[in-house]
């Protein structure tokens, strides 16, 4: 669980990052859209850059890049490249877009396209909030295990649970490694039923620690499922 809570706030400080950066493109965005002059701009050439490591872009691993040429209100030729691209390209050699300049700094221009405007804050701002919801998750499963188990160590009950079997959890990985689970069940007679515990997850085999059929769970008196497995006879992982 501590392993979790550290994923998650790792998560929450990335995604707040990745929005404070969306949010900059999204102001500089505005200003520029504030102080912009519009021009008619002709797509004079495409350029192909690799979106991989490869040094030399191919057509399947990269985007084209429209070079355009538009003239400003003094009749000054400008041409710049497109700050976004696609594949297949979005536009054709002698296409007519419209354009976006600023006044002070002709260079300083964009085509006149939600993707081309607004791409570069959109992308960070969502991957922002994507993660801040999964680290708040991961936190929110963390807060929540650890005020179970104060509530547990003060109304919980110990039971006498029966060694079953050690499985690696599948489930979950971390840097490509499974933890263990250590498995017992439990037969409630006031309800006649049988509970099965698992242990929090364990990053080496412990079976070769598991010298009794015993196993000590402490449960919720009225609700077996809310529980916390006791695995202190197990040594330290380091």
């Amino acid at each position: 669980m501590k392993l979790l809570k550290i994923m998650g706030t790792i998560f929450v400080v990335v995604g707040i990052l990745l929005l404070v950066g969306g949010f900059l493109s999204y102001r500089n965005t505005r200003r520029f859209m504030a102080h912009s002059t519009v021009a008619r701009g002709e797509v004079m050439n495409l350029v192909l850059q690799a979106t991989s490591d490869s040094d030399v872009p191919s057509s399947d691993a990269g985007t084209y890049h429209p070079v355009i040429r538009f003239e400003t209100e003094n009749r000054e030729a400008i041409e710049f490249m497109s700050n976004t691209g696609s594949n297949p390209p979005s536009h054709r050699k002698g296409d007519t877009v419209t354009v976006r300049y600023d006044p002070n700094d002709p260079y300083r221009a964009r085509v006149d396209s939600f993707v081309s405007l607004w791409l570069l804050a959109l992308i960070p701002g969502s991957l922002g909030l994507v993660f801040i919801a999964a680290g708040g998750i991961m936190v929110g499963i963390t807060t929540r295990y650890a005020g179970m188990l104060k509530q547990l160590e003060v109304l919980g009950s110990d039971i006498t649970t029966e060694f079953q079997s050690v499985s690696l959890d599948t489930s979950v990985a971390v840097n490509h490694r499974n933890p263990y689970r250590i498995y017992s069940q439990w037969h409630d007679p006031a309800q006649n039923k049988v509970f099965t515990f698992k242990s929090k997850a364990i990053w080496f085999n412990p079976e070769k620690y598991i010298q009794s059929k015993e196993i000590r769970v402490r449960i919720d008196p009225n609700n077996p499922r809310r529980y916390v497995m006791d695995v202190s006879f197990l040594p330290d992982a380091e």
